[in-house]
């Protein structure tokens, strides 16, 4: 019987490293690239900025929380601004997240299921650009979900707290995202487990800790103007430019799952994660693409996984029973389809893959950011500003030239006008002598030329090289100058 067990032991030690291994390849075949992301360009250059002394929010306007900007400027201060560094953080963070998760697992999955939970949790956040605040926020709040799953089992007030605390970091990442756990931990509590509602009380305490906090650093009428008053009134994406496709078949999809934890009488445990899925999703409203929505529904992998575990796939009878098992099957295909779509792109992950060396490859060299760089570069001293618009962010970080105004994106519709005067005035006051602009990157927000500073660079500068559909403008010499 020992002799057994042993084997079982090691057997299970010897399953557990072969899957970290597959993760680990799985998450550098799809992880480990230069992508040149707007998005991630956002969260790099105000990185990068405080890194170099400038003050979040008065310096640097943006509409997003400090957290992530804050973790990823330490990390530059230590070793310097590098997006290999950048990469790492993040690719760390996100595995490390997923490996708590899958601990978490132990609750409700048998051992060999758990084994898939790491694999798909790459797979939902493969389809978003790495170094962003949105899965930032996604990994602490999943870390919340855990700390509260414990608070709930143990009746711990020191993990409900922790909880708190993790998910006040999720909202001082992404405003939405730890509001997202204290409603689902609510819903919880109200529904399914009343006994436990003092938990709540301690869950409130840490999530309002680390708002006490960020109030300390930043005066809070500030924080309530940038991160949820101007954000409110004008940052949104034109409903006509909204995709709510992948959205309604994700709320199918969770409906049907409720149905089958209806149906199998799930633990607690499973239907806390299905009521933080159920919140996340909803808290895409407001950005309904496919990126958001994949990486939003990730709680789904586990409740798709205990369905999965409960079933026995005998031969079915009857019409309940053949609809019973479509449903089921609907759940299990959501994770399997988002696999099988990774899958088939890993090729273009291949460290030769894209007419690439290797070399380039594990240093994360992109030659077409590199050729953009070359000619900023050269027309540009160290020290002298640049501009990047309306959404090409990044161009600060990667060139590693300054910004004359406040804002490093500035699109029409997202922006209030009052930003765009500002914007020609500081442009005005240090003119750059290059320009970066990329249209067709925010036609989706329907961004109109006819603002002040578009007008400014179109009066005033010509195009002079193009890199795809990012052209280079440089100021035109005035009549009669040397």
């Amino acid at each position: 019987m020992a002799l057994t067990a042993r084997r079982a032991m090691v057997g299970g030690r010897g399953a557990a490293a072969v899957v970290l291994a597959g993760s680990l390849l799985l998450s550098l075949l799809t992880y480990w690239q230069h992508d040149g992301s707007s998005d991630a360009g956002t969260t790099l250059t105000t990185a990068w900025q405080m890194s170099q002394g400038k003050v979040l929010y008065r310096d640097i306007v943006d509409f997003y929380p400090p957290v992530a900007f804050t973790l990823l400027a330490g990390v530059f201060k230590i070793v310097g601004p590098s997006y290999l560094a950048a990469k790492a953080l993040f690719l760390g963070l996100l595995i490390i997240c997923g490996l708590a998760v899958q601990r978490a697992t132990r609750d409700f999955l048998p051992p060999a299921w758990r084994y898939a939970v790491l694999p798909l949790w790459l797979v939902f956040f493969a389809f978003y650009t790495l170094i962003n605040h949105n899965p930032l926020s996604l990994w602490l709040a999943a870390l919340a979900w855990v700390s509260w799953s414990t608070a709930q089992r143990s009746s711990s007030r020191g993990f409900s707290f922790l909880a708190g605390l993790l998910a006040g970091a999720a909202s001082g990442t992404l405003q939405t995202k730890g509001l997202a756990v204290l409603v689902a931990a609510a819903l919880v509590v109200a529904i399914h487990q009343c006994k436990v509602w003092r938990l709540l009380l301690w869950l409130g305490g840490g999530f309002v800790t680390v708002l006490f906090l960020l109030f300390t650093i930043w005066p809070p009428a500030l924080l309530w103007e940038l991160l949820v008053a101007v954000p409110a009134n004008s940052y949104a994406v034109p409903p006509g430019r909204l995709e709510y496709g992948l959205l309604v078949l994700a709320a199918a999809v969770q409906l049907v799952a409720g149905w089958q934890l209806l149906r199998q009488r799930a633990p607690i445990v499973v239907w806390g994660w299905w009521w933080l899925g159920a919140a996340l999703l909803a808290s895409t409203a407001v950005r309904t693409d496919a990126h958001h929505v994949v990486m939003n529904s990730f709680p789904l992998l586990l409740v798709s996984l205990w369905i999965a575990s409960q079933r026995r796939w005998e031969r079915t009878h009857g019409l309940s029973q053949v609809v019973d098992r479509l449903l089921t099957t609907l759940v299990a295909a959501y994770p399997l389809t988002l696999m099988l779509l990774v899958v088939v792109a890993l090729p273009s992950g291949f460290p030769t893959a894209q007419d690439r060396t290797f070399w380039e490859w594990l240093a994360l060299r992109n030659r077409g950011i590199e050729q953009i760089v070359f000619a900023v570069q050269t027309r540009v001293p160290p020290g002298k500003p640049i501009y990047a618009g309306p959404f090409l962010a990044n161009a600060y970080f990667e060139t590693q030239r300054e910004n004359p105004t406040r804002f490093n994106n500035l699109i029409t519709g997202l922006y209030p006008s009052a930003y765009f005067q500002e914007a020609r005035a500081s442009l005005e006051e240090d003119t750059p002598a290059v320009v970066l602009l990329n249209y067709p990157l925010v036609a989706k927000y329907q961004h109109q030329m006819n603002n002040p500073v578009d007008a400014f660079f179109w009066s005033r500068y010509r195009v002079t090289a193009q890199f795809g559909d990012t052209v280079l403008l440089e100021l035109q010499q005035p009549s009669g100058s040397p």
